[in-house]
């Protein structure tokens, strides 16, 4: 393996195959090549052109001096700076990373069948049930309902008149009061909830009473639960979402996409790792320090 630099090798800055318009140093520039570069600029150089013979003569002067600079830059070693070499690798990175995984038919060959797959696979995304979110308080049945009831009547009467104001933090601090939460998973408060889950969980009773709630930062009355009674604080709605797989096509297109890119590079990085010799040395993972990295500046 030759240990030379890239400025000792012999580089010449390649143009495609065509018409010769200029010759610099070792690169001839063709027609062709100016033409298709041009092809990706602004609409505004190709009017210019148009414009005159001397606006043509000073395009191509462009493309003159940033040959005579960039070849002088390479006669200097400049393609030796670490910099430079790492711009260069990051550029030659992304281009393959187009041609060989943006650019495959697994990338860009997805079927309507695919798209179909993805919608019903991940429904979720596209059609859920209405759903609610509430803080809550509690009074267990324990041994005497009646004594519950009562207990939670009053608690009631009490969240009634200081949450008038729909005040969040009284109502919670109002709800530790009567009742110790810590152990609890969902410490007085759930987040949204479709009504199949809240039934599940609280009771119909209790599911019927919050979606009952009016308005935002409302309470319920007093609700007979599963396991106790409930005092509920309306925190949040998500209206129910309908989407037909028609209008979740352009979506499904690019999660496919985005997963079949990630997929893509994994197989190819792999196989990539099989045909070059890799070896990393773990032991020397501690000197890279960032510290170490400043002070060496």
């Amino acid at each position: 393996m030759s240990n030379k630099s890239l400025s000792e090798n012999s580089i010449a800055f390649i143009s495609p195959a065509g018409d010769p318009i200029a010759k610099v140093g070792s690169t001839t520039l063709t027609v062709e090549y100016i033409l298709k570069d041009l092809n990706e600029k602004t609409p505004y150089w190709s009017t210019l052109l148009k414009s005159s013979a001397l606006s043509r003569e000073n395009f191509l002067e462009g493309y003159i001096r940033k040959e005579l600079l960039s070849q002088q830059a390479v006669k200097l070693g400049y393609l030796d700076d670490q910099e430079i070499q790492t711009e260069i690798k990051e550029i030659l990175s992304q281009r393959l990373i187009k041609d060989k995984i943006d650019n495959s038919p697994a990338v860009t060959q997805i079927s309507d069948e695919d798209l179909k797959a993805y919608y019903d696979a991940n429904n979720s995304l596209y059609n859920r049930p209405e759903k609610m979110r509430a803080q809550f308080a509690f009074i267990p049945f324990g041994k005497n309902k009646t004594n519950s009831l009562k207990k939670a009547n009053e608690l009631w009467a009490e969240v009634s008149e200081k949450t008038k104001k729909q005040n969040k933090k009284e109502f919670k601090t109002l709800a530790q009061k009567y009742y110790d939460f810590k152990n609890t998973k969902d410490g007085g408060s759930f987040k949204y909830m479709a009504k199949e889950e809240m039934t599940t969980k609280f009771g119909k009773n209790a599911q019927e009473a919050l979606w009952a709630i009016k308005g935002k930062y409302q309470v319920s009355s007093v609700t007979k639960g599963k396991d106790g009674y409930y005092i509920f604080m309306h925190t949040g709605k998500r209206k129910k979402k309908e989407t037909s797989f028609e209008q979740a096509k352009k979506h499904a297109m690019r999660k496919i996409k985005k997963e079949r890119k990630q997929e893509q590079f994994d197989r190819y990085l792999n196989e990539l790792k099989k045909s070059f010799e890799v070896t990393v040395y773990l032991e020397k993972l501690s000197k890279l320090n960032p510290d170490d990295a400043v002070a060496s500046k």
